[in-house]
């Protein structure tokens, strides 16, 4: 996530494409909003997860399994926590049950980070399922559900308001929706998809420059 000034600009999920964005648009932000931001690493960064699973975890204020041993881990996939859906630490080794430790203390840092963003006067989340592989390779590894719904969204967005006070954006492309409710059409931000996990610098641009505009008025 962004932090700059009074603004929080925050990623959750459903990939790594939004962390990276953030950091590729630190002058963009900060050319926006008045201040260069500070980046700080969210529980979000670290997973793949649906909208869905994001608003149990947001709900329930808990991003990560207490014990290591509530992960599911096996050798052909990243470390599940089936305890909240389909929630995989997708950059964490495989036997991350073995260091429980250094596991517990990474995410109960961060997920202290997150929870600083209350502390700020706008606060913008978003989720994105523009990252290329997450039709192919990631289907490949575990059937995660990467369209986005009315009623997940839903979920999320009150989520995100009741826990945080902040509204939600959706960063889609044209084939991997299926909004209609009104709200959230008005919330959705529309993208193609590029190859590679990036994604398009140009369209992050456009849809870092609306988010933020809009919350100034």
């Amino acid at each position: 996530m962004a932090l700059c000034a009074d603004v929080a600009l925050v990623s959750l999920g459903m990939s790594c494409q939004g962390a990276i964005q953030l950091q590729v648009h630190r002058a963009l932000v900060a050319e926006i909003v008045g201040s260069a931001p500070v980046i700080k690493r969210t529980p979000f960064d670290w997973l793949i997860c649906p909208p869905a699973t994001a608003a149990t975890m947001i709900a329930t204020d808990r991003y990560y399994p207490q014990r290591a041993s509530e992960l599911e881990c096996r050798p052909d996939a990243p470390p599940r926590w089936p305890a909240v859906g389909d929630c995989y630490f997708w950059h964490e080794p495989k036997n991350v049950a073995s260091c429980p430790d250094s596991f517990a203390a990474k995410f109960a840092h961060i997920s202290q980070t997150l929870r600083g963003v209350a502390g700020f006067t706008r606060r913008i989340f978003f989720v994105a399922n523009t990252q290329d592989n997450l039709a192919n390779e990631v289907q490949a590894v575990a059937a995660i559900p990467y369209i986005f719904t009315d009623e997940a969204i839903d979920r999320l967005a009150a989520a995100v308001s009741q826990r945080f006070g902040g509204d939600l954006y959706v960063v889609s492309t044209p084939t991997r929706h299926e909004l209609m409710a009104p709200a959230n059409l008005d919330q959705l931000l529309l993208m193609d998809v590029t190859p590679g996990i990036r994604g398009s610098d140009s369209d992050w641009s456009a849809a870092f420059r609306t988010m933020l505009r809009r919350s100034m008025t």
